[in-house]
């Protein structure tokens, strides 16, 4: 595990045992806080989940846990591109920060196309002084009923002057 606000070197997995090895209770899923995640809502989570993002797509169970509390992410891009089957899954009360300033509603924190992502149990929030983009975007094929998304128990809200363009968005 990785220090609160500190992330592990870029690495790559090549075997669920080398995984297991880092991660001893990946079964369950990639727990954001072992990769230098912050769950205080003080420090930036983008390069964890970066980290997450990465292992998780090589796993049997490609899940991305965020265990209780608030995650800040400042990227003012799409940190959350996903290709491949994910589940964004929020244990306890999980609020996810997007602190997004640069005015385009092009930008959606979570993106995917194609492929299934389900995001589970997450709070999302704009804080004051964020605006444009948004927080979850969908794209997928119509005709495959297995890259439909999911999301379940989501909500978002804005908090002081906070706004987006839009909080869940299915194209």
């Amino acid at each position: 595990a990785v220090e609160p606000g500190n992330t592990a070197t870029d690495f790559e997995f090549k075997t669920a045992e080398e995984v297991k090895a880092f991660l001893p209770n990946y079964e369950d899923g990639i727990s954001i806080l072992d990769l230098g995640g912050d769950n205080s809502g003080v420090n930036d989570n983008t390069p964890a989940f970066e980290q997450a993002r990465r292992i998780v797509l090589s796993l049997e169970n490609p899940t991305i846990l965020f265990p209780a509390g608030r995650y800040l992410f400042n990227s003012q891009t799409s940190v959350f591109d996903i290709a491949g089957n994910v589940t964004i899954q929020g244990l306890g009360y999980v609020e996810i920060v997007r602190n997004y300033t640069e005015g385009s509603s092009g930008n959606a924190l979570m993106s995917t196309s194609i492929t299934k992502l389900s995001v589970r149990d997450v709070k999302f929030i704009a804080p004051d002084g964020t605006s444009g983009g948004g927080f979850v975007a969908f794209g997928s094929d119509a005709s495959n009923s297995a890259s439909m998304p999911e999301l379940i128990n989501c909500s978002y809200a804005y908090e002081g002057a906070g706004t987006c363009d839009y909080g869940f968005i299915f194209d």
